[in-house]
């Protein structure tokens, strides 16, 4: 007999496998479909593999199962989870983990604010994580039923991700009848960061929160890997749970601002942008100034805050660079910054004083008239001109005096040869193409370009790409495409002298392809087609954006938290304990056994002395400001024993601030059947 059959086995160069079908597809050669049945063994071979005297070898054994509502479904269960466990192997048992934020938790009247923006290491830790595929996503906000409550049993409140196409994150699961099926893992939607979180409404109850109530919030950083291969794609950062309890602000306190508030901000310079600082925890509030100032470093503008209330000024905020709006910007002291300025791209364009016969294709991708402008770096990729330093500018366009009517139709035609009057055009030095040695010649162009920012307007050198060496310029056509005029921020000159190489002057189409040159604005012009190409004078403005440059400051004051006590005094009024009536149970009480009232609005230091109507003292607690503006007590006695119904008479003394309060306090207590009397 065979020891394999050719029926039962597949023999290949790597080895001979029995039986090698996939039974959950019910494919391939499978136990019980190509033979009958019989006594089945199994042993396991693995190798072979060298080992000297002297070696040891590590063996690694993985038990893995699955289970599923039949056989087939238990075995597509354990092959899903034996690619978890191989994974796993794969990568030595080192699996990545990411750091969970740092959070602030602000207790406010009826609302919680929790802040995880102010620690810009963390911050970089996090978002700037990457490990075996994993790359920081966003993040998560739950509330929990309780503070041992995993997130699977809260309430997901809020996905805050980066915007770079990922949006929601699916795993396949096996489901109870072995089925592969997507289940939703990270519910993104490409919104955008945000690091901090402002809560109102207790998910659960669907009502507001209540001040003294204790609620229960998770937050968790995750990791995103598309390796279709990966049994799960999302990781996340262990859960910071945290306790919150919303209340008013501690008796003699003041906060200066609210959540949501708009600080007022004054600007210094020349720019456009703007910068919003918003309160998002008052709690936080210094009292102090700051200061946002901007650099120019490598092609790019970075912004920083500085708290210039103390000398010397300290950074509180680095290297920024997002001014694009949204919610990822730094939170300092309790405060969100928001640096908004122009993208560097035309701001607008104007025509007017004559029927314009120039357009653009807006293919060629060009900021403005209809793909025709492109404004410094945007056609080239770079310039010398810094972005603050961009110039808005006037182009009068003029019509010739007169062409060489090679086409004997009595009008012009791009291409046939044109002469300009003198005074109805400025000179322009001519290249064939890019790279050193390519100038052509100084000729006379309808045009003239001036930088309309200066007072009075000063007139501007311009370069010609003329790419078919007619000697002038032309709009782009199929007989003489790529013909750009690159306006420089350089003075004219009327001889042409200082952009000509040879000459004496520089040489700009080195000067393009080494750094970009100071190039102001580059156009690519079209034909307009509906209108005679140079049959009439006209003028069109191209407008620079006001960016935020080393010369704009933005300088805002937060309001000082304060407090006094004579506030303090008058906020006696407001203490209170509730519930009051006490019935029995109140809706916060967790278990049977954990009766209390509670105490609000007391000061840092207090006495609490409970009585009953007979003068009897049944209770003193000692309240400290390790607890808060709240304390509570459990409806027992001395002796720990529970007290009976009945009228209470609480008297609070407050030794710091030399006042009393008396309350009256009623409880009901639940029928209880006593085990020992």
């Amino acid at each position: 007999a065979e020891p394999f059959p050719a029926s039962v086995a597949d023999v290949t160069p790597e080895g001979t496998y029995l039986l090698t079908g996939d039974p959950v597809a019910g494919t391939g050669k499978l136990d019980g479909s190509v033979d009958g049945p019989g006594d089945r063994r199994i042993m396991v071979i693995n190798g072979p593999f060298s080992l000297k005297l002297g070696d040891t070898a590590e063996v690694v054994v993985a038990t893995v199962y699955g289970l599923g509502s039949d056989n087939i479904g238990s075995v597509a269960a354990l092959k899903k989870n034996d690619l978890t466990a191989q994974i796993v192997f794969d990568q030595l048992f080192k699996l990545p983990s990411i750091a969970p934020p740092k959070v602030n938790v602000a207790n406010l009247d009826r609302k919680v604010v929790l802040n995880w923006g102010s620690d810009a290491a963390t911050i970089a830790k996090i978002e700037n994580f990457s490990d075996q595929g994993y790359t920081f996503e966003g993040y998560e906000v739950y509330q929990l039923p309780t503070a041992s409550s995993s997130l699977s049993d809260g309430i997901l409140l809020g996905t805050f991700d980066a915007i770079n196409g990922v949006t929601a994150i699916y795993d396949t699961v096996i489901d109870e009848n072995g089925i592969q099926i997507p289940v939703l893992a990270a519910k993104g939607a490409d919104k955008g960061l945000q690091r901090y979180f402002v809560i109102k409404e207790d998910a659960f109850r669907k009502t507001e929160l209540r001040n003294g109530q204790e609620y229960y919030f998770a937050l968790v950083a995750y990791a995103y890997n598309p390796s279709p291969l990966l049994p799960f794609h999302v990781l996340r950062s262990p859960a910071v749970v945290m306790v919150a309890k919303p209340q008013q602000p501690t008796p003699g306190f003041r906060y200066g601002n609210t959540v949501g508030d708009t600080l007022a901000v004054v600007h210094k310079g020349f720019s456009d942008g703007k910068v919003t600082a918003i309160v998002v925890d008052p709690t936080q509030l210094t009292g102090h100034t700051y200061k946002v100032v901007f650099r120019y470093e490598g092609g790019q503008t970075y912004w920083d805050v500085l708290d210039v209330s103390v000398n010397p000024p300290v950074v509180k905020a680095k290297d920024q660079t997002n001014q694009a709006g949204g919610e990822d910007y730094p939170i300092v002291d309790g405060i969100l910054i928001k640096v908004e300025g122009p993208p560097l791209v035309g701001k607008d364009w104007t025509s007017y004083g004559g029927d314009r016969w120039l357009t653009g294709n807006p293919d060629n991708g060009g900021d403005l008239m209809f793909g025709a402008a492109f404004l410094g770096p945007n056609f080239w990729g770079e310039t010398t001109v810094l972005p603050g330093d961009l110039k808005d500018v006037k182009v009068e366009a003029y019509k010739i005096q007169s062409y060489v009517d090679a086409n004997g139709n009595g009008k012009y035609d791009v291409g046939e040869i044109y002469t300009v009057d003198p005074a109805k055009g400025q000179v322009a030095n001519l290249y064939r193409t890019w790279g050193p040695g390519n100038w052509k010649a100084t000729k006379l162009i309808p045009f003239k370009f001036y930088d309309i920012t200066s007072n009075p307007p000063r007139q501007l050198s311009v370069i010609v790409r003329d790419r078919n060496e007619n000697l002038q310029w032309d709009p782009h056509t199929n007989d003489t495409p790529y013909e750009y005029i690159f306006v420089l921020d350089s003075d004219y000159d009327s001889t042409g002298n200082n952009w000509n190489p040879n000459a004496g002057g520089r040489d700009f189409m080195d000067e393009i392809t080494q750094n970009g040159g100071p190039v102001l604005w580059t156009f690519w012009w079209y034909p307009r087609g509906t209108r005679e190409q140079f049959a009439n004078d006209f003028t069109m403005e191209f407008y620079a954006p006001k960016v935020n440059t080393v010369k704009d400051t933005f300088v805002f004051v937060a309001q000082a938290n304060t407090y006094s006590s004579e506030l303090a005094k008058a906020d006696i009024d407001k203490i209170t304990v509730f519930p009051n009536p006490y019935y029995g149970y109140h809706y916060r009480e967790v278990a049977p056994d954990n009766k209390y009232v509670t105490f609000s609005h007391l000061p840092d230091e207090a006495t609490i002395r409970i009585f009953d109507l007979s003068g009897v003292l049944v209770k003193t607690i000692k309240h400290t400001a390790s607890s808060g503006q709240f304390e509570t007590w459990n409806l027992q006695n001395e002796n720990n024993y529970p007290v009976a119904s009945g009228v209470y008479v609480v008297h609070i003394d407050m030794p710091k601030l030399g006042k009393t309060k008396i309350l009256k306090l009623v409880i009901i207590q639940e029928q209880q059947m006593l085990k020992v009397y």
